[in-house]
């Protein structure tokens, strides 16, 4: 018989209705990392405002933190199912996330693979701005 508990890294179903939240130590993680993740990107965000943006390694800086964040959403589902990341108690702050994963994957694609007018960068900078939003999750 499977009591939902395995050494501190747990799961179980608080409601009936497919409303998981993850426990323990790995509930824990995936609630400190991200935030301290968040943090070191306004961090980074805030050196790279004051210095040359062109350089490579604050491109590789994003792609490296929005991949974290995809993985981070990935996990989350893989965890308590599509149901319970899209309905259960935390599903505010997962649709938070999910859209700002959505807005990097955009903003990832405009940049990198869509050539842009220089007229039409404003566009792009409201949608790096909506990013910004995650900092409320901290």
């Amino acid at each position: 018989e499977d009591d939902g508990h395995d050494g501190g890294w747990q799961y179980k179903m608080k409601e009936p209705k497919a409303r998981y939240v993850v426990t323990g130590r790995l509930g824990t993680l995936l609630q400190v990392i991200p935030a301290m993740v968040i943090v070191l990107q306004a961090i980074i965000l805030g050196v790279s405002t004051g210095t040359a943006s062109e350089s490579p390694a604050w491109a590789i800086a994003d792609l490296a933190f929005n991949a974290f964040y995809f993985l981070e959403a990935a996990c989350k589902i893989c965890l308590v199912t599509l149901v319970g990341y899209l309905t259960g108690p935390e599903k505010f702050w997962n649709w938070l996330d999910a859209g700002c994963v959505l807005l990097a994957l955009v903003d990832m694609t405009i940049m990198y693979f869509v050539q842009v007018d220089p007229g039409e960068l404003q566009h792009v900078v409201l949608i790096r701005l909506v990013r910004l939003f995650r900092l409320a999750r901290i």
